[in-house]
């Protein structure tokens, strides 16, 4: 059972979409003005980037990372003092008397048990979304539109929603913008829907890369929550509306990514200098930090620099 349903799964190739040939095959007529809106949205206001990740060379739409978005949260809203408060003090959550809809919601704690991974479920990719309806990982959600329509409301409010999911104040040509650029998505379609095509048929002659978004200094300041205010500088030449440095992550001693800051409106000075600024909170432990920018269009690829944290 397992071989075939990967023999299966390897066929599931998408690729060759509207997008892609706009994107990675520079051919402008392949979007319609809508969804190209859309895209813009998709990576500024909608902030629908910071998870689904657009980068110069490659768009998987997924980062392969855990979030907590607010769905199924009231499942655990009427328990999740008291269990949170049990577990602290030493209970285990098999211990403590949950519906099979709370243990549903409890995301990837009940893999790891650790406490601040209530309710995360991984990013799924994007591409063909418009034919895997219904949405959400538990299918609550019935149409893009509605999609749209959760995340510019904020989400469901609960005391491990992820700092990403806030209210948008999208107007109405803007959520039918993005729903647009997301039905642009669909791969290239044989046998009445069956996804496969050739690898091949993903390679662009016509890809160029971008100049990376290179860091030439980060200031760091603390304060006296503990939380650290960073202002990295980037080089990068403006090469249009696309072309810009949106954020940074903050990597550890091993290489290991231990918070990054996706900008909506990033800071603009006089190009081609960037200066992004964000606040962000660190383990105690951490004493010095390597930054590395994010592109909109290259991703993070770019030099990085290394940084002694400051203590008070």
């Amino acid at each position: 059972m397992e071989k075939a349903i990967a023999s299966y799964e390897r066929t599931l190739i998408s690729g060759n979409s509207s997008f892609d040939q706009y994107y990675f095959g520079r051919d402008k007529s392949q979007l319609s003005p809508s969804a190209a809106r859309g895209l813009r949205l998709f990576r500024r206001k909608g902030n629908c980037a910071n998870c689904h990740e657009i980068s110069w060379d490659n768009a998987l739409f997924m980062d392969n990372q855990f979030y907590n978005i607010g769905v199924e949260s009231q499942a655990l809203a009427p328990i999740i003092e008291t269990f949170v408060k049990a577990l602290k003090q030493g209970s285990s959550d098999e211990s403590i008397a949950l519906t099979d809809a709370q243990k549903s919601a409890l995301g990837r704690f009940q893999v790891t048990g650790v406490i601040s991974d209530v309710g995360k479920f991984k990013t799924p990719t994007l591409r063909n979304i418009a034919l895997t309806a219904p949405y959400m990982h538990d299918g609550s959600v019935k149409t893009l539109a509605e999609v749209v329509e959760y995340y510019d409301q904020g989400g469901h409010a609960n005391p491990f929603l992820d700092a990403a999911i806030f209210p948008l104040h999208l107007t109405d040509q803007e959520k039918k913008d993005l729903v647009a650029f997301m039905q642009a998505l669909t791969g290239a379609q044989v046998n009445g829907g069956s996804i496969i095509i050739a690898i091949g048929s993903l390679v662009f002659a016509s890809l160029v890369a971008a100049d990376p978004a290179d860091v030439t200094n980060v200031h760091v300041e603390r304060y006296a929550s503990g939380r650290y205010s960073f202002a990295v500088t980037v080089n990068h030449p403006d090469e249009g509306w696309n072309h810009y440095a949106d954020g940074f992550e903050v990597l550890g001693a091993k290489g290991e990514r231990l918070t990054r800051r996706i900008l909506r409106h990033p800071h603009v000075d006089e190009q081609p200098f960037t200066r992004i600024r964000g606040g962000v909170r660190l383990p105690e432990t951490v004493q010095a930090v390597t930054v590395r920018a994010r592109c909109s269009v290259d991703g993070f690829v770019g030099k990085k620099v290394g940084v002694v944290l400051p203590t008070h």
